[in-house]
């Protein structure tokens, strides 16, 4: 189906499981990193990841393809605040986050906007939803401050938008970055009980 408008994409967030992995393999998003994650099934087999994919439905409420993904997991950040404990050795902060692996829209609908008139992307929809189900999660089950990434040269300002700030000069990153070339962001998430 061919669509103007995000808004008009009927579509439904799963998470990889052996039921929903035969939608991935043909996904194509410009990155052949990216690509080869969620076609060779690493996606699959990773354990340190959730996969939670973007399916689109059709008319009869059928999933018919592989439209996005999200690639989640635990991380920190690493902040040099020159602490020293109480024997005054210095060490590094550990600050818990979650990391987006890898987030992904297929080509075709990259730069899509969401509705007539609108400055928004049906890519900043969806990262938005995402978002909203990270925020969730941490709020709930995990207790983490920070949403981190590393952006590639082409992302990065699709994040800035999204209000991921580049990593401050004090902070660093825990896990090695999957794509080469990468800008690591972050997104502070209110953390209060309410």
């Amino acid at each position: 189906m061919i669509y103007m408008f995000g808004k008009d994409i009927q579509f439904k967030i799963e998470r990889l499981t052996a039921d929903t992995r035969n939608f991935v393999g043909s996904f194509s998003c410009g990155n052949l990193e990216i690509n080869d994650y969620i076609n060779n099934e690493e996606a699959f087999y990773d354990c340190e990841t959730v996969t939670y994919l973007l399916l689109e439905k059709d008319d009869n409420d059928q999933f018919t393809k592989l439209i996005g993904f999200l690639s989640l997991s635990c991380s920190a950040i690493i902040k040099d605040l020159d602490s020293v404990d109480s024997d005054g050795r210095p060490y590094d902060e550990l600050v818990p986050a979650a990391l987006i692996e890898y987030f992904a829209i297929t080509e075709e609908y990259h730069g899509m906007p969401y509705d007539q008139g609108e400055d928004i992307t049906f890519s900043e929809v969806v990262f938005s939803m995402f978002i909203v189900r990270i925020m969730r999660i941490l709020k709930e089950f995990i207790g983490a401050q920070y949403i981190i990434l590393c952006a590639t040269k082409e992302a990065y300002n699709f994040y800035r938008k999204c209000n991921f700030g580049d990593f401050e000069e004090d902070m660093g990153y825990s896990n090695d970055p999957h794509t080469s070339d990468c800008i690591p962001m972050y997104l502070m998430v209110d953390c209060s009980k309410s």
